[in-house]
């Protein structure tokens, strides 16, 4: 028997047993209605992945905020290649409670995730390292198919300069997502701290770029690039596609922090 031809029937039923698997996470989920004075965000997010919010903190606030990261000593480097520096368990600084103890983002993510939402991970992220770097956030990518709601607060303006963040606005959601959703299904694997288990395995969910092109041919995607002066706060769903771009400046540094569903860390 063609070898393709089997290849393409293990294809066709590794998506089937995808398919219940995503159908029965999503019957779970159990989100609560956002406070009025939020569901703007919380629409938003649902219609195109991401909502931005320039004026989360003020200027003098994340000027505090960054005076108080501290020493390169104090972070280690990221362990999926794109050589930037991260603190973790940065909640426990006090100088951003104002960010991590956020009784508005624990809600949009509670509206958006569910009542069972739990904070996967809360860092500094600097970036120090200039130009061109081989790793798997340069390329289009999507975390995952399950629920992943991210949030980046930037400490300074980020500008082009700046490394920003570029998102594929609507690619949160479709049936051409499916291919790709089983197979990190299938293959994905995490290790005890919610990276990828190999080097390799990171490349998991990304895109080539003409792939990309057609998509935003075929569904009307659009790039959005992610600049913003500081205090500005970026959310976004993680299963959309979103890239990281080069640095073109001496850093940047800013907090993120990950929701996900309670129990669902890969």
């Amino acid at each position: 028997m063609n070898r393709h031809f089997i290849e393409s029937q293990l294809g066709f039923i590794t998506t089937l047993i995808f398919l219940e698997r995503k159908r029965r996470y999503f019957s779970n989920v159990k989100t609560i209605r956002p406070p009025d004075h939020l569901r703007g965000h919380v629409d938003r997010i649902k219609r195109d992945g991401f909502v931005v919010i320039p004026d989360f903190v003020s200027k003098q606030t994340a000027a505090r905020m960054l005076a108080c990261v501290p020493d390169e000593s104090s972070f280690e480097e990221s362990v999926e290649g794109d050589r930037a520096l991260f603190y973790l368990n940065a909640h426990t600084l006090s100088g951003f409670s104002e960010f991590f103890n956020s009784q508005l983002l624990g809600d949009i993510a509670k509206a958006y995730i569910g009542n069972d939402v739990i904070s996967l991970r809360r860092s500094i992220e600097w970036r120090r390292t200039k130009g061109q770097v081989i790793a798997c956030d340069r390329m289009y990518h999507m975390d995952t198919w399950k629920h992943r709601l991210k949030a980046f607060l930037y400490l300074h303006d980020v500008g082009m300069d700046e490394a920003p963040m570029i998102y594929l606005k609507g690619s949160h959601e479709g049936a051409w997502r499916l291919p790709m959703e089983a197979r990190i299904d299938a293959r994905y694997k995490t290790n005890d701290r919610g990276y990828a288990a190999s080097p390799d395995l990171a490349f998991i969910g990304c895109y080539w770029p003409y792939e990309v092109n057609e998509f935003k041919t075929l569904y009307g995607l659009q790039d959005v690039i992610c600049t913003g002066p500081a205090g500005t706060l970026i959310i976004f769903d993680s299963r959309g596609l979103h890239r990281a771009t080069e640095l073109k400046c001496p850093y940047r540094k800013l907090l993120i922090n990950y929701w996900i569903k309670k129990g669902n860390h890969t």
